[in-house]
């Protein structure tokens, strides 16, 4: 996992996966980042320990990014090139 900064207590950590398909789909991690900060501490708090997988939508740059949220630590699990796209079983759905 690579640290790739924080928003409120929780560090966010991308996955070397996540890493790969951001490069692989042309999303800029920065984005992803910006994305996860924008969505906020306060609505990660809901998220956290529950178990299930967050797909956050950015349909204004078009990407969606799945994530677990775990104490104190945002998990990047994947990124995707695109803001309609088939969610998992299980997993939260949040838009920005």
């Amino acid at each position: 996992m690579k640290k790739l900064g924080t928003v409120g207590n929780y560090k966010i950590l991308a996955s070397r996966h996540s890493l790969q398909r951001s490069r692989q789909r042309s999303v800029d991690m920065l984005q992803v980042v910006g994305a996860i900060l924008t969505f906020g501490a306060q609505k990660l708090d809901e998220y956290s320990d529950n178990q299930a997988d967050v797909m956050l939508i950015d349909e204004n740059n078009n990407f969606s990014v799945v994530f677990a949220v775990k104490k104190a630590k945002i998990e990047i699990i994947t990124v995707i090139d695109k803001a309609d796209c088939f969610v998992k079983n299980g997993t939260a759905i949040a838009k920005l």
